[in-house]
């Protein structure tokens, strides 16, 4: 009998820490995206700048990998692409669960140029937690006239 109340106790105490724990959403890749075809997949960091080794097309778009599925309006101020001047490039969020693709909308990302994706803190998921780490995706984009300067 006193075996029996042990184990359910134990059990009790699991489920109870169990339901306890939160996990925050996180980034855990990062694709970019051109024509229907992946061009480059990384795993970013929180504590350094992560670069993306492969020139981006203008007209390519992002897809960020979080751990947990997210509210689509935490996005808006907390993820964003910069150009190399701090400019903030105009971009559209749709989201499926734990999947946010970013296009440019408006005008394409400037040729020829460095930029950076930022995902922010402040994230939150759909359990209403929020996300403490931040990240920093640099990238090149395509020119297309390489060979004149």
């Amino acid at each position: 009998m006193l075996r029996t109340i042990t184990t359910i106790s134990l059990l009790s105490v699991s489920v109870l820490m169990t339901a306890c724990v939160q996990v925050l959403p996180e980034v855990h890749l990062v694709e970019v995206v051109h024509e229907g075809q992946t061009l480059a997949r990384i795993e970013p960091t929180t504590l350094e700048d992560t670069t993306i080794d492969v020139d981006v097309p203008v007209d390519a778009h992002f897809v960020v990998h979080f751990t947990e599925p997210v509210q689509l309006s935490s996005l808006d101020g907390a993820v964003r692409i910069r150009d190399e001047n701090e400019g903030i490039v105009d971009v559209e969020f749709d989201t499926r669960l734990e999947v946010v693709r970013l296009r440019p909308i408006g005008q394409l990302l400037e040729p020829g140029q460095n930029h950076t994706l930022e995902i922010d803190s402040g994230v939150e998921d759909t359990s209403g937690y929020i996300s403490i780490e931040a990240y920093r995706i640099n990238f090149y984009t395509e020119d297309p006239n390489p060979g004149e300067w």
